[in-house]
């Protein structure tokens, strides 16, 4: 098998492997992105809460207990 053979065979084999970088690279732009339209959506449809919503309710009580008193 010449020499020239042989590249022709490693280059076949080495273009059927799964560049990750590149993966990397389209996920990286992809996340940010995929994380404001999701956000923009909230926002916009009015499911957008704020922080108090989600503490237990004696919590939210004790916080303005204490800055009432």
């Amino acid at each position: 098998m010449s020499l020239q053979a042989k590249w022709l065979i490693m280059r076949n084999a080495s273009e059927k492997q799964v560049d990750h970088k590149k993966i990397i690279r389209v996920f990286l732009i992809l996340s940010p992105l995929l994380y404001l339209i999701v956000e923009s959506y909230r926002l916009l449809d009015g499911k957008y809460h704020s922080e108090l919503d989600y503490l237990p309710d004696t919590i939210i009580t004790q916080k303005y207990t204490y800055a009432a008193g």
